[in-house]
């Protein structure tokens, strides 16, 4: 059975895929809600005596936080009175554990087998895989996929650690975006991600990086400013990634001295040749443009032809809020602050700003952190 670790989900995140297992594993519909306050339901559904039964998603780090908030719970549960009782949590459980939870919510509660721990919904995952293949990031943070991923022999990325990758995948919403970089880098074994400033280049590079790493390819090499890296550390008998940030300038356009153009084409024409092998590469999009007009060979040989271009104005609405509420969970604000943000649909300033991007979220975060 498959290990996973549910604090990479955001709570909403762990409630939507409580919701999808049990609903897989009871084959009935499970209703669920808007953010906000929810009076002590986070899903409900329908029992088989007309009744209702409510199922709270607990995403907790340990069982004494998890046993302090569903104290909170119960007189909310009493005033509620359903006919079933059900939790679903992030916590490891033994079976005293769940002897006390059933004790705390009796008689809703009706057996302990109503009290889904850790182990539980891993057993759920592995029963129903369709589900797993929905959270991508929960397959990606799995124990063997880490494993898998941290022992690929990085070459020059000093922080390529475990509670980094987490870090990013744990605020990593999947889009669109994704799909076609991946969909890109297999018709050409390399791709050119593009955009503005803040805009997600480097998240989206680092999360096809991981996939890479996690599918069978054996090392990464992160290159820092120097092509000649990568042609000394390629190897024709390994799976490799290759990694070039901002390979044209952080912020402004940086003439890399002469024969970088032709390296570069070189090294690029090598690639797709060679299916054992990824470039990923990032640039801001007006960088590109004044790098085509300075380097010719970049003009003559079309090196935008596997270019992914990240534009702030393709993401959904419904997928930039995500973003957003990934970054203030994360940042763990009180649960007070974060109804407050959500009332009154304040977030909707944020999310529909013609500036929205990485910076603005960061922001956001940080004001509400210093009040």
């Amino acid at each position: 059975m498959a290990t996973y670790d549910f604090h990479v989900l955001q709570p909403s995140e762990f409630e939507e895929l409580t919701r999808d297992l049990l609903q897989k594993e009871w084959d009935c519909f499970i209703e669920s809600f808007t953010s906000g306050r929810d009076g002590g339901i986070d899903l409900r559904c329908s029992t088989n005596n007309g009744g209702k039964a409510i199922i709270q998603a607990k995403r907790y780090k340990d069982y004494s936080s998890l046993l302090s908030n569903l104290k909170g719970e119960v007189v909310k549960v009493r005033r509620l009175n359903p006919e079933r009782y059900y939790v679903s949590t992030s916590v490891g459980l033994t079976p005293a554990n769940k002897e006390e939870i059933k004790h705390l919510f009796a008689p809703y509660i009706k057996d302990v087998a109503d009290i889904f721990g850790n182990d539980d919904l891993n057993n759920l995952l592995g029963r129903h895989c369709e589900v797993e293949k929905q959270y991508y990031k929960l397959w990606l943070t799995s124990t063997a996929v880490l494993e898998n991923i941290l022992y690929k022999a990085p070459v020059l990325w000093s922080d390529f650690e475990l509670e980094d990758i987490k870090a990013h995948i744990s605020t990593y919403v999947m889009n669109d975006s994704f799909d076609k970089a991946r969909e890109i880098l297999k018709n050409h074994n390399y791709v050119i991600i593009s955009g503005i400033p803040g805009i997600g280049k480097t998240t989206l590079a680092r999360m096809l990086v991981y996939d890479y790493l996690a599918n069978g390819f054996e090392e990464f090499i992160n290159l820092s400013g120097d092509i000649d890296t990568a042609a000394k550390l390629f190897k024709r008998d390994k799976k490799q990634v290759f990694f070039f940030d901002d390979f044209l300038g952080a912020s402004v356009f940086e003439d890399s001295g002469t024969g970088f153009a032709q390296k570069l084409m070189t090294f690029i024409r090598q690639i797709r040749s060679d299916k054992s092998k990824a470039f990923i590469l990032t640039t801001r999009e007006y960088i590109l443009a004044e790098a085509r007009t300075h380097y010719e060979k970049m003009r003559t040989e079309n090196i935008e032809m596997a270019k992914c271009i990240l534009d702030v104005g393709a993401y959904k609405k419904a997928v930039k809020a995500k973003i957003l509420y990934n970054h203030m969970a994360n940042a763990e604000l009180p649960q007070d602050y974060i109804n407050q943000f959500l009332k009154g649909r304040n977030y909707n300033n944020i999310i529909n700003h013609h500036n929205y991007n990485d910076s603005v979220k960061f922001e956001v975060v940080q004001s509400w952190l210093s009040r």
